[in-house]
Formats: C-alpha cells, structure tokens, sequence
C-alpha cells in the first residue's frame, strides 16, 4: 500500500491540516506520522542540503551513500519511501527535511504555503489559501483544511434549531489582545441579542480563553439561563469538537483570533460572523482569511462594539452567501498535470 508521510511538527494547527489532507483526500493511503528535523537550520547550510539532495538524486534513495547522508542529516531518522508515497509538509522548518527525505525515491511532496528557502518547483504540489498565500501553487483552498468534510456535517447534524445559535470562542493571540473589559461587553451583547432574535447560546470555550473568563461567562449566564442552551468549557475538560457544537445550531459567531475555528465554521455553511476586539491589529493567519470571507459573502467580520448594532436578519436574507464546494472538493477538482517525464503515475491523483 501506498504511504502518505506527515511531517508533524508542534503546531496543533499545521498538523491538523495535514492530516486533514491525509484523512479526507488520501484515505486509500497508509498514514504516517513523523517528526523529522535538520541537524541545524543555519543558513550556511543550505548550500550542503541542497548538494545532497542532488547526489541522492542521482544515486537513488536505498544507495548506501544517500541512506547515510539521509541519516546523518536528518539526525539518524530513516524512512523508506518508494515511487507513489507521498509526503505532506508545511512551515519553513520542514521544506529541507521533506525534500531530503523525497530525494532520489520518486516519492512526490506537498507543500502548504509559499516556500522560503527552496524554489517553487522542487515541490510536486503547492497549496494556496488566502491564509497560507503562495504566488506559484497548484492547487487554492478558499479555507485552510479541516477535519470534517461538508457531507460529515450534514451526515450528522440533525435539523436546525432556528432558535440556537453557536459561540466559539478563542483567545489572545498575535494582533488579538482581550482584556476583562472587552469580554465583558462580548458578553453583555450575547444577552442581548439573545433577548432581541429570541435565541439561546451553545458557547464553547479554547484553551486560550483561559479559566477566568469560564468563569465569568459561568457567573454572567447563571442570572440569564432563559439565553443559554450550553456552555461547554475547555477548563472543565468538556471538550467538544467544532463540529459537535456546531450541529443543529442556525448560525455561528467566532472570535477572529482562530484560523482553525474561522475555517471549521465557514465549512459547514452556516451563516458566519467573526468577532475581534476593537483594538485588533493584523494576523497573518486570520485576518486575510476573514477579509478573503466577507468579500465572498460567507462571513462578516465586526467588532465587539459592533456586534449589537447590526440588523443580522437583513445581512442573512441579502448578503450572505455560503461556500458552494467543501475544501475536499475542490481539492479534487485542481489536482495538478504530471511533471515528471519519466513517472509512468501520477500518485497525487487521490482515488475517491
């Protein structure tokens, strides 16, 4: 059987995506998972990896002399790939490493984002979003890959609850500051609104929102149960996938300072409203990723001050346009050409 390699590193974010990627496009593949680093990432290095990768080239991947650069360099880490596998990479930090490990075994590499220290085209496939940009790619998502396809949500979500609404909630995060104040006016709208659109609150809570604003959300909605259906805290060790709070409900509202909440939400085609604090600077995740939504129709971004102020009934029957293709389809539908001349296959054709 064929290999699909995840090169995992310690962002929870960029290994959930790729093994999204694995899950959903390439289940016919077996899955492994790997950690996998340099000896160093000194830039007078470069020139020496990149020398080796031709000579493991050129030898081919199970010659003595590449299985023992491949080690050394790859701090004693062997793998055996062969023609068809395929491996999954994304981040600066694993450019070299999925290459070294590609070399001379036909293997083919995907890659999340624009590459730093390599040229585009030593990359069988490049994946674009509007959060990981790449000015040459194969393939654009217009979210970043998630764990659950559009049909699972369907799959499992019973009718919708016109009167439940959904409210993830993240944390401080680059360009995202919230102080007591800000959560506190977040909280007094979610009683209004309630009160106003007659609807009652399924909040979930992250490990950035932080046992003190459990806390507060717990104190706030005990007065006000009529407007509170759930709340699930991650503190309490509640926990609850996206999906899970997200079916049933009518519509979601999502603090802006998660890509992966942002992309999980707009997946399931429920009318989306990102929420930021007033004083929010740019995320390079984030930020193009909202802005990319409300453009397209599927999400409006507002501020916690602004949040009472919009007529949602008018933005929802007028504006709102929901995304048309799940990420796995579109996946599907831009699949790169073959560019190796001699490869009698093209494994990044993923059977259905």
């Amino acid at each position: 059987m064929k290999k699909i390699v995840v090169l995992m590193s310690k962002n929870h974010g960029s290994n959930q995506q790729l093994l999204s990627i694995a899950r959903h496009v390439y289940s016919g593949y077996n899955l492994q998972k790997t950690t996998v680093g340099l000896i160093s990432h000194a830039p007078i290095l470069f020139p020496v990896y990149h020398g080796v990768i031709r000579t493991c080239k050129t030898l081919g991947g199970d010659h003595p002399v590449s299985r023992f650069l491949k080690r050394f360099i790859l701090r004693n880490h062997p793998l055996q790939l062969n023609e068809g596998d395929i491996i999954l990479a994304k981040t600066g930090r694993y450019e070299f490493p999925a290459q070294l490990l590609a070399a001379g075994s036909r293997a083919q590499t995907i890659y999340i984002g624009q590459p730093r220290r390599l040229n585009s085209n030593a990359f069988d496939c490049l994946v674009a979003t509007p959060s990981t940009p790449s000015r040459t790619h194969h393939i654009f998502l217009d979210i970043l890959p998630t764990p659950f396809s559009y049909n699972e949500f369907c799959a499992l979500s019973p009718p919708r609850d016109r009167t439940l609404w959904a409210m993830l909630l993240g944390g401080n995060a680059r360009g995202f500051s919230y102080d007591e104040s800000t959560w506190t006016q977040l909280i007094d709208s979610m009683i209004q609104l309630a009160g106003t659109h007659h609807i009652r609150w399924r909040i979930s809570t992250s490990p950035r929102t932080g046992r003190e604003i459990e806390t507060l959300l717990k104190l706030r909605f005990s007065t006000e149960k009529d407007s509170l259906a759930e709340l699930v805290c991650w503190g309490d060790q509640q926990r609850k996938s996206v999906q899970d709070c997200l079916v049933g409900t009518d519509m979601a509202f999502v603090t802006e300072d998660s890509a992966s909440m942002l992309c999980e939400a707009l997946n399931s085609r429920l009318p989306i409203i990102s929420i930021r604090p007033d004083a929010a600077g740019h995320n390079t995740l984030t930020t193009p990723l909202a802005e990319h939504h409300q453009l397209k129709g599927s999400l409006l971004r507002m501020t916690c001050s602004q949040l009472t102020a919009i007529d949602i009934p008018s933005w929802r029957n007028r504006q709102f346009s929901p995304l048309r293709q799940c990420w796995t389809e579109q996946w599907r539908k831009q699949i790169p050409a073959p560019n190796h001349k001699n490869s009698p296959s093209w494994s990044l054709y993923a059977p259905d």
